[in-house]
């Protein structure tokens, strides 16, 4: 009986084991991944000739966009707004988060709807709005 005994564990001893720690790895990568992807949020693929300005920074966060084209018509979200509907969208998006709203505007465009604009965005909540720029090279 000693013998069955020790060639019973021998045995077990020599079957293959199947480590789980690289897949749960695996899993927090994929996690990981799906949460920043899931994070970025559109920016309107409109057309916008920026000003450059030598003290650009890029955004760390992930902001609200208001594009302002060159005739003035304003978009929040890639649907085309008016001042008085952006006030109300902008409070809506940011529902009391500390988000960034960055407005950016053809550097063509009237400056008194940019003007208005960040006045709309002032009113709707936004506590932190800057302008975009193209960093000078």
């Amino acid at each position: 009986m000693g013998n069955l005994e020790a060639n019973a564990l021998r045995r077990r001893a020599e079957e293959p084991q199947i480590s789980i720690a690289p897949l749960i790895d695996m899993m927090f990568i994929l996690l990981i991944f799906f949460l920043v992807a899931a994070s970025f949020e559109r920016q309107a693929a409109l057309e916008v000739e920026r000003p450059r300005a030598a003290t650009a920074t890029p955004s760390r966060t992930t902001p609200l966009s208001v594009v302002i084209k060159r005739d003035g018509s304003v978009f929040f979200r890639g649907e085309r707004t008016d001042c008085a509907s952006l006030r109300y969208a902008v409070s809506e998006a940011l529902k009391g988060a500390e988000r960034e709203v960055i407005v950016v505007a053809d550097k063509g465009a009237p400056v008194g709807r940019l003007v208005d604009v960040l006045d709309a965005c002032r009113l709707g909540g936004a506590k932190r709005l800057s302008i975009a720029a193209e960093e000078e090279r």
